[in-house]
């Protein structure tokens, strides 16, 4: 599903604001579940976006709220923003995938940057993961350049990493998460950060074995079977006429491989 769209490196953006997608079942896209680009304050909760390549997009987008989602087998990233402000990631559950989250700048010639930052604010700045449950085939929450990141009472768990953080990276608080690796010896253990290291807060804990950049002790962290946080609070179905919840029927085909195309384009479930 696309709302917005932005145009080339030295084009302005555009996009489409204020809507709200809610309970859809965007699950095997070819390309993006949702794609939110250059837009503000649009809602999206409690939509199934299984193996699409990239779950939610909202590049250059201000004030999302990406609330309640489910998510797994996506290809690519479960949730990516580059250049997004004030955006929220809540409660959101995300298996599989390269990159549970990804917040960061967008790889930029610098005309380009130049034409982008007159139109507006193109940092990655002021986001927000909250109650987020990830675990990921690759990194579990990856931050490049992002400043002032609240991450806070998330399950996060990456097969390669928990936390990448790249170049001119400065997160904001990281407390209250529960930190997850495997409690099996015969499988490695994977790092809790690569890249930049940055203290974290005594209140997160961890689960399973991880290991640690020089100078951060992992054994100050409690060890916990199970994370305690605040149950979430997400917005209720919106109330519009002749309108509902799309979803496929319980019995259709599932899978990127059941994927059937006619003269027109994509074929509904049952179609010839």
């Amino acid at each position: 599903m696309l709302l917005g769209a932005r145009g080339g490196d030295a084009k302005p953006l555009t996009g489409s604001d204020r809507n709200v997608v809610y309970d859809n079942d965007f699950s095997y896209a070819s390309g993006t579940g949702i794609q939110a680009g250059a837009s503000e304050d649009n809602v999206l909760v409690r939509n199934r976006l299984d193996g699409c390549r990239h779950g939610i997009q909202a590049d250059h987008s201000r004030r999302t709220l990406i609330a309640g989602n489910t998510m797994a087998g996506c290809l690519n990233d479960g949730i990516s923003i580059e250049c997004g402000q004030g955006n929220r990631i809540v409660h959101n559950d995300i298996r599989g995938g390269t990159r549970g989250v990804h917040l960061g700048l967008r790889a930029l010639r610098p005309a380009a940057r130049a034409a982008l930052e007159k139109a507006g604010d193109i940092s990655s700045s002021g986001n927000v993961l909250l109650g987020n449950d990830i675990l990921s085939d690759g990194i579990a929450v990856s931050l490049v350049g992002d400043r002032g990141v609240v991450v806070r009472w998330n399950q996060l768990f990456g097969r390669n990493a928990v936390f990448q953080f790249g170049p001119e990276t400065t997160p904001g608080p990281i407390e209250h998460n529960l930190f997850r690796g495997p409690r099996s010896t015969s499988r490695p253990a994977p790092p809790l950060i690569r890249g930049a290291s940055f203290p974290l807060s005594p209140t997160n804990q961890r689960r399973g074995r991880l290991t640690a950049p020089e100078g951060m002790d992992l054994e100050s962290l409690d060890e916990v079977l199970r994370l305690v946080r605040p149950a979430p609070r997400l917005p209720r179905r919106p109330e519009a006429p002749g309108r509902g919840p799309k979803r496929l029927p319980k019995d259709a085909p599932k899978g990127r491989d059941q994927i059937r195309i006619g003269p027109w384009g994509p074929l509904e479930p049952g179609d010839d």
